[in-house]
């Protein structure tokens, strides 16, 4: 018996002296480190934050780019009055939309891989570009079956636009959680978050339709003021609630000088002459006043702010309409749904016997719709306090090593 098990040592010395060390036959782990896979997993996890950021940077682009596309189709439509999904507006709009979905699937991946929870934000971005991008066959057969519009009321826009919006908070959602790692980076993380929810505020100012892309001269005073409040004062609650003091304002100042500009250079090179975008600053300084002055909190404070909108953004547009000179529309409308958006805004000028239907109704409008701008604030710390959580569920047990380093330190 002596010899055998001398025999199976010495066969066993023979074997791991023929096998390079760390190599063993079945050690999958060992082998890990020599392998290309294992040097990207290896630097995933020292650079995971850094490759997060990257990614941000990449988005913002993305939707910078985006919302050029975005913009100029409203002018190619304009000005040529027809549509092809292959136009230059279109192709910029989703190569900037694909280039979304494809960054917040590689932030997912890179999670995934550092095994880290997935990130919110990264996988709203994902979903929402998906959502675009499953808008354009949808708006193609919409075309084939109801015919060609120019329209950002129908349901493939609508969904698309929703998409959009989602992004934008998506992205907002990724920033905070970097921002909640380095909270130092304080102004430089405003900033992008700034530039972040300007994006999104185009989104919600452009589903306004024709009153924001073509009747400048005549936005009719009941139900363009309505519709404002509704999409308009969320994303400015969102803005100051989640940037901080003058939020709104610098998110509305970069919305409205970011249009003037892309309408102004579309112009030049002989496109329609688009309107000046809604004066939406002079709420957006109100909005950041109350909001930060109220002595009141939750959804009292969000819905007293968002009353505010409505009467300052009656009297921004009063002025801005009377005192600037919009461009006039190019022909007088003959399609159908182009010639009811006219008439309505012919019959109801902006007088006190109109606004003082619409005012009422605007402002309850606008305090009920800032809830949501609220609550997207509120549901951010939610979130990441459950990431933390998860993070202290997965810390080593009392006898784990690692545990007792942490308690010798």
């Amino acid at each position: 018996m002596t010899h055998v098990d001398s025999g199976t040592t010495d066969q066993q010395r023979s074997s791991s002296s023929r096998t390079p060390p760390g190599e063993e036959q079945g050690d999958v782990r060992s082998a890990a480190p020599h392998s290309p896979r294992s040097r990207v997993l290896a630097f995933l996890r020292e650079r995971g934050v850094q490759v997060d950021r990257w990614i941000l940077a990449g988005m913002l682009l993305s939707l910078f780019l985006g919302m050029t596309g975005g913009t100029w189709d409203a002018g190619w439509h304009v000005t040529f009055l027809r549509e092809t999904f292959w136009s230059p507006p279109h192709i910029l709009l989703y190569a900037a939309t694909a280039g979304s979905m494809f960054l917040g699937l590689a932030a997912v991946l890179v999670a995934r891989l550092q095994r880290r929870p997935i990130p919110l934000g990264f996988a709203i971005v994902a979903l929402g570009a998906f959502i675009v991008i499953e808008a354009a066959p949808l708006d193609e057969f919409w075309h084939r079956t109801f015919g060609r519009d120019v329209d950002v009321w129908s349901f493939p826009h609508l969904v698309a636009l929703a998409g959009g919006m989602a992004i934008s908070i998506g992205c907002v959602l990724a920033l905070e959680a970097d921002r909640r790692r380095f909270p130092g980076s304080g102004f430089l993380h405003k900033l992008v978050m700034v530039l972040f929810i300007s994006v999104l505020l185009w989104a919600t100012m452009f589903s306004l339709n024709w009153y924001t892309l073509v009747l400048a001269t005549l936005r009719e005073s009941v139900k363009y003021p309505i519709l404002a409040a509704l999409v308009a004062s969320p994303a400015l609650v969102f803005a100051t609630a989640r940037v901080g003091r003058w939020g709104a304002t610098a998110s509305a100042a970069i919305y409205m000088l970011y249009v003037a500009l892309a309408h102004g250079v579309m112009a030049l090179f002989g496109m329609a002459h688009l309107p000046f975008p809604p004066v939406l600053l002079l709420p957006a300084i109100v909005i950041d006043v109350v909001y930060w002055r109220l002595p009141t909190n939750g959804w009292r404070r969000a819905a007293m702010t968002g009353a505010f909108f409505a009467p300052f953004f009656f009297l921004a547009e009063a002025l801005s309409l009377k005192l600037y000179p919009h461009p006039p529309m190019q022909d007088f409308p003959t399609d159908a749904l182009a010639l009811s958006y006219y008439l309505e805004a012919v019959a109801r000028p902006w007088d006190l016997a109109h606004v003082a239907v619409s005012l009422p109704i605007a402002m309850v409008v606008g305090a009920l719709s800032a809830q949501l701008g609220a609550w997207l604030g509120e549901i951010q710390g939610l979130f990441f306090d459950a990431d933390r959580l998860f993070k202290r569920a997965r810390r080593p047990s009392v006898g784990h090593p690692a545990a007792v380093g942490r308690g010798r330190g």
